[in-house]
């Protein structure tokens, strides 16, 4: 069994990155968010418009946070609402990745920038929740 500081540090993790995807586009950050983007997507091409890409990305951002902090409160309180933290981290996670890739231009010099540790730290997250499935009740 989990120590119980440990689960209550993993959940403040989630809900902290959960609050970054969360906040950032209506933050002063988002104008350098946006600093350098070719307008265009690396992954979709020109298939969306650069308002359209914006708008899917805040959408994806907004859902990636409310997922993470869902998920950060179903670790603190796993005993109250067992199994539902694995779903909820793990849909979290993916809308953060899928927001990097829907938003990423491709500009390597531009990767942190747009998104890259962010994405990094929702794959690092889905890693541990598909290596450790039965860490929390």
């Amino acid at each position: 069994m989990m120590e119980i500081w440990l689960r209550y540090a993993i959940s403040l993790f989630i809900a902290i990155h959960g609050l970054v995807y969360l906040v950032a586009p209506f933050t002063p950050m988002a104008p350098n968010i946006s600093k350098g983007w070719k307008g265009t997507s690396a992954a979709l091409g020109n298939a969306l418009s650069t308002n359209a890409l914006k708008s899917l990305t805040t959408w994806f951002w907004v859902l990636a946070g409310i997922g993470l902090l869902a998920a950060a409160t179903t670790i603190a309180f796993a005993s109250l609402v067992p199994g539902l933290w694995r779903p909820l981290v793990i849909t979290g996670s993916m809308l953060g990745v899928a927001s990097f890739v829907v938003f990423y231009d491709g500009q390597a010099s531009l990767f942190v920038n747009q998104g890259g540790i962010g994405m990094a730290i929702s794959l690092a997250i889905l890693a541990g929740v598909l290596a450790f499935p039965q860490a929390f009740p």
